[in-house]
């Protein structure tokens, strides 16, 4: 797994992982914010293909913003 995450953050995702954490010196992204990046973007994604349909009740869009902003965060 750890491969193909690194693989797909180098060679398939168009912009580098946002910083989690700021220090000095470091210039590429950890593997954690590889991780982030990849449960961020899939879910953008899923919200996409899934959740922007006409019909689905406003309490479900209320649910999800704190939901994804959970799965982000879970290492």
């Amino acid at each position: 797994m750890y491969s193909l995450i690194v693989l797909w953050h180098e060679c398939i995702r168009k912009k580098p992982a946002p910083s989690l954490r700021k220090w000095r010196g470091k210039e590429h992204a950890s593997f954690a914010e590889m991780v982030a990046a990849l449960r961020t973007d899939s879910l953008a994604d899923f919200r996409r293909k899934h959740l922007s349909t006409p019909g689905i009740p406003r309490a479900v869009h209320r649910i999800l913003k704190p939901l994804e902003y959970l799965i982000a965060l879970a290492a």
